[in-house]
């Protein structure tokens, strides 16, 4: 049965891994089915395609074109007519254009199957709508591929390292950049076909008043190297550059005004002319002003505009050089300026459902746009915890024996010794520097700390070569260190890598559910929308935990979807408290977005005492959030106590917050954890004694590792929570017990190490404290709790003591 289940393994990974380019294919038959049904799709291809093109041949700076890789890196639509485009481009400029177009090529299939992952369905949700973080990193390995070809095609040369820090450095920087243009939450639809508001602050929130100008400033960027990606093509002496310039300033200006059409009419230009910038801008500004009288009368006044500042700037060539482009751009744009800003009239007809459709697209792709998840977080929690490994490992007793040190120390000053040129001085007066504190250096090595000049010279001052033994034997004892720590680790690379591997998949998995369509959900909401009156709404819920719903329709006064109702329903639907939600209009259209709310606090106090007057206590206690909203307590008590259990309890707190905190699977954590504290080269563990409460949902689980037994007290009950398992540290493998509670308000959860009791036979003390009613500060409850054990106390153990409210909001 095991081999027959292998083999089906084996058939559907074969399958899977077939599937990806077979996933393609389906997409392309879609997409191309979709182009024969909608004109107006295969135009906007035609758009994208020539954008691609145009900007794919774009040189910038020592060589480099960027501007392709970038722009293929930030699309969420239209990415492969854009990477035929930027192909086509780039295979224009000859035998160096093929890496550009293959590192387009490359971009464009990293981006499909880190967002495609695993997935066999409902791929269309998730195509090319990776995080921005991610696409920033995909234009990196573009740019990256393009710089190691012209190194090996160049040399390494002053000329080819600017090139490729130029590719490396700009396409991600171009990508933020971009990426306001399609990740705010405007579409074409609402730039041209919506109210005249949306561009408007007026009623606006903070965060939509911050996506406007975000807007407004990365469409300017990407106008801007279109502008310049055309300068260089000329027909008949007409520049293309100036051509697209005017037809975009009138489009502008006509449909936001004067002063947006200045200001893409000057910036569209700068980078052709900065003294023909201002005639462009200026016609903006004219043809804006006059749109209100007409159309023709906008045009003309733009035209003169122009033409006047042209001939006086730069005389009569000026005046050729922009005033024949503006005229055909005139023309071209003409039927588009008569039909942008028309109003739509009460006879004409609306679709409702079909605009409530595109306002909840629009929206959730700039949802799972903005979405910062664990994946997000994990270079920053990564490098932390780097560094909190690498302290724990350093920190007391070294890499090397104290012995190791010592014959670093005496290897090193000999050769010196013999070397020197005062060795003779220094046997007539019986001096060994260094060597005769061989010791003492090899005690402060061991401690992590550097030596100096004075640790060597201790017994005379007049050793020449004092420093340069410090260095030395700091060098030396580096290379030991280096050389023990590769042998003694180079078994566990591999399960160091495992487990990185392992932390990413789970943030990953995790992004990908917050980020993902509840399908069942939508519908469950969707009959509740429609009973609330919205025959023609439309309804989406994001996430598996952390819920977000965005939702649209016809509502003239609002008070359908702002209802006291609806709200109560969705809450009840899920069992979730909504937040505040924000509120979006467009004619007769009202669009709610909002996210679910904590439902639970908590209260928490700590008492600690050493086990030992005026020792260090091996206890550690610590209390975080993490930033998808759960709360976690911990004890870790160290093997034996004093300094060194202390430093191992430390930095099981210090690593299980960093990790937790960015919703880090616990299994995994705990892994690394035990991995760590394994390859100290002294015999290390420490309990683990976690609870976690999801702050959302009022879900609570006990972790434990070694731990003493947990307590949770609800008005005359008492609940014992324990298990039987080993500290971490001590085996190969971790051996923890997962144990879910449930908890309410008012409830007291109460977490003790063992040197307080280990369990309530050896402890009946504890037995009749719980059972008296507690006192309402946890503060007061856990210090009466320690101040009995301390009176009941049997051994010289540490102590620690957590009391932990639990509240509802």
């Amino acid at each position: 049965m095991d081999k027959l289940s292998e083999k089906n393994a084996e058939i559907k990974n074969e399958s899977t891994k077939e599937s990806f380019f077979g996933k393609i294919g389906t997409l392309f038959d879609g997409e191309r089915q979709k182009r024969k049904e909608d004109g107006r799709a295969l135009a906007l291809d035609l758009i994208i395609f020539s954008v691609g093109f145009v900007l794919s041949r774009c040189h910038l700076l020592f060589g480099a074109r960027p501007l392709g890789i970038a722009f293929l890196a930030t699309l969420p639509f239209g990415v492969w007519p854009s990477l035929f485009g930027a192909a086509l481009g780039a295979l224009t400029l000859g035998v160096d254009g093929i890496i550009f177009a293959g590192a387009a090529a490359i971009t464009v299939f990293l981006r499909a199957a880190l967002s495609m992952g695993g997935k066999t369905s409902g791929i269309n949700d998730t195509l090319f709508k990776e995080s921005l973080l991610l696409r920033m990193s995909v234009s990196i390995i573009g740019g990256f591929l393009t710089a190691v070809y012209e190194v090996l095609v160049s040399g390494f040369g002053e000329r080819s390292l600017l090139f490729g820090l130029s590719m490396i450095i700009l396409p991600p920087a171009l990508v933020f950049v971009f990426s306001g243009c399609f990740s705010t939450g405007f579409s074409l639809k609402d730039i041209f076909d919506g109210d005249t508001d949306a561009l408007s602050f007026s009623g606006k929130s903070e965060r939509a008043r911050y996506n406007i100008i975000f807007f407004q400033m990365s469409s300017l960027s990407l106008l801007f190297f279109i502008s310049l990606s055309l300068s260089s093509v000329n027909i008949f002496g007409i520049s293309f550059s100036y051509l697209f310039s005017s037809v975009i300033t009138l489009l502008v200006a006509k449909r936001f005004g004067a002063i947006l059409g200045l200001a893409t009419g000057f910036i569209t230009t700068l980078a052709i002319s900065g003294t023909l910038s201002v005639s462009f801008a200026l016609a903006g500004l004219a043809a804006g002003v006059m749109f209100s009288f007409g159309t023709g009368y906008a045009l003309i006044a733009g035209g003169i505009a122009l033409a006047a500042w042209s001939a006086y700037s730069s005389s009569l060539s000026g005046f050729l050089s922009t005033l024949p482009e503006y005229v055909i751009a005139a023309s071209i744009s003409l039927p588009m300026l008569k039909k942008i800003g028309r109003e739509i009239t009460k006879e004409e007809p609306c679709d409702s459902g079909q605009s409530s459709e595109d306002m909840v697209g629009t929206m959730a792709l700039a949802y799972q746009n903005r979405y910062s998840g664990c994946l997000d977080a994990l270079e920053l929690a990564l490098t932390s915890l780097s560094g909190i490994i690498r302290g724990y490992l350093r920190n007391g007793s070294g890499f090397l024996s104290h012995d190791e040190y010592r014959c670093a120390v005496i290897s090193v000053a000999e050769r010196y010794c013999r070397e020197c040129t005062g060795a003779g001085l220094c046997s007539k007066e019986g001096i060994r520097p260094c060597i005769k504190n061989a010791d003492k250096i090899a005690d402060k090595l061991a401690e992590g700390n550097k030596i100096t000049s004075d640790d060597v010279n201790t017994d005379t001052e007049f050793c020449q070569m004092a420093a340069e033994v410090a260095d030395a034997i700091s060098r030396e004892c580096a290379m030991r260190e280096e050389e023990s720590y590769r042998i003694k680790n180079s078994d566990s690379i591999a399960d160091e890598y495992e487990l990185i591997a392992r932390l990413i998949n789970s943030a990953r998995a995790s992004d990908d559910a917050e980020r993902s369509v509840d399908d069942s959900l939508t519908d469950t909401l969707g009959e509740l929308f429609r009973e609330s009156g919205f025959e023609n709404g439309t309804i989406r819920v994001f996430g598996e935990r952390r819920r977000h719903f965005i939702l649209a329709g016809e509502d003239e006064d609002g008070s359908k979807i702002t209802s006291k109702e609806l709200r109560r329903g969705i809450e009840s639907a899920l069992g979730v408290k909504l937040a505040a939600p924000e509120y979006f209009r467009r004619d007769k259209m009202v669009l709610m977005e909002c996210g679910i709310e904590r439902a639970f606090s908590v209260e928490i106090a700590a008492a600690q005492i050493a086990g030992k007057s005026g020792e260090i206590s091996g206890d550690a206690v610590a209390s975080f959030e993490s930033g998808d909203d759960r709360f976690f307590a911990l004890i870790s008590d160290g093997m034996g106590s004093g300094e060194v259990a202390r430093e191992t309890s430390e930095f099981v707190t210090k690593f299980m917050r960093a990790s937790l905190g960015i919703g880090a699977a616990k299994e995994t954590v705990l892994h690394m954890l035990n991995h760590t504290i394994r390859n100290q080269r002294e015999e290390c563990s420490a309990t683990v004694d976690l609870f976690e409460l999801d702050l959302l949902t009022g879900e609570a689980v006990f972790i434990k590792s070694g731990a003493a037994p947990s307590y949770v007290k609800r008005e005359s009950s008492i609940f014992r929570i324990r298990s039987q398992t080993a500290p971490i540290g001590l085996l190969g493998s971790i051996d923890t017990e997962k144990i879910k509670v449930e908890v309410r308000p008012g409830d007291y959860v109460i977490m003790l190490s063992d040197g307080v009791a280990d369990s309530m036979e050896d402890a009946p003390w504890l037995l009749v404290m719980l059972g008296d009613a507690p006192k309402k500060n946890p503060k007061e409850y856990a210090e009466a709790i320690l101040a009995e054990a301390q009176k009941n106390a049997k051994t010289g153990d540490d102590m620690s003591v957590v009391v932990i409210k639990i509240n509802e909001i």
